[in-house]
């Protein structure tokens, strides 16, 4: 940390390095002091988006040309020829425009998809240097052959993935959650999923994590899950950690932290 010097009291560092730890992975709030004092850091930092952005490309390449079933039937010593879905000319929709689903749709450009995207607040500049098109809710749904997550937990966002939504999705689609678990009813996706309207999901999150080997969504094999590791990348998880350290210093000094939420 040779590039940042602060001095400050051996109590208030403990509690900003104990801030950063909590707030490593997720938008928190946290009681300071006398416990009417909120502070909210997020962790927003560029190489974490960078290794989300990457993490959700790899999930969107596994379920288009089916990696996970192709290399576990290799392994048991079958030999199949498994039929992939092109990613050319597919539509792409991007549930939330913000920082990461920024550096995710600056990653499709070469994959020569169409990309469609939903925010509350979005910024047109972005979108149209990018190629993105800006839709209603209903639209990028119904019109994504891939619908990827890229919203934080709200009370308007908390399951926001339901039966109603599921089902305006083009049949045979995919799901793709990078960012929250609780944004979708796992109930609801589970009969998407065994009806067969849908394709396949892949899901770095769930409501409850871990979710525990009986989940019933992990019982479907076009079902692809990983552990919420959508940033963890050697350069990445530290300097998230540093960057949240910071910014949990800069509050306590009575200073703006850079990656603010609020």
């Amino acid at each position: 940390m040779s590039d940042y010097t602060l001095t400050v009291p051996e109590a208030v560092y403990s509690r900003a390095r104990q801030i950063a730890e909590e707030t490593s992975q997720k938008v928190d709030e946290v009681l300071l002091g006398d416990g009417n004092t909120a502070l909210q850091i997020m962790d927003r930092f560029l190489p974490a988006e960078w290794q989300t952005a990457l993490g959700y490309i790899g999930l969107m390449l596994c379920l288009a040309r089916s990696i996970p079933a192709a290399s576990a039937a290799t392994r048991a010593g079958e030999w199949p020829r498994l039929s992939g879905f092109a990613l050319e000319g597919k539509t792409v929709g991007l549930l939330g425009l913000g920082s990461i689903g920024k550096e995710v749709a600056r990653r499709l450009c070469g994959f020569a998809c169409r990309l469609v995207a939903h925010d509350p607040a979005p910024d047109a500049a972005f979108a149209a240097e990018h190629g993105v098109t800006l839709l209603p809710l209903a639209e990028v749904t119904s019109q994504a052959d891939f619908l990827s997550l890229h919203l934080p937990v709200l009370p308007d966002t908390h399951g926001l993935v339901n039966a109603a939504l599921l089902v305006q999705m083009k049949r045979g689609a995919f799901l793709i959650n990078t960012s929250r678990g609780e944004l979708i009813d796992e109930a609801a996706l589970f009969e998407a999923l065994q009806s067969g309207h849908l394709r396949g999901a892949a899901l770095d999150a769930f409501a409850a994590e871990p979710p525990g080997a009986g989940h019933p969504l992990l019982t479907l094999p076009q079902v692809i899950a990983t552990p919420h590791m959508g940033a963890h990348a050697d350069s990445a998880a530290n300097a998230m950690g540093w960057g949240a350290l910071k910014d949990c210093l800069a509050v306590l000094s009575g200073e703006q932290p850079l990656n603010r939420v609020i």
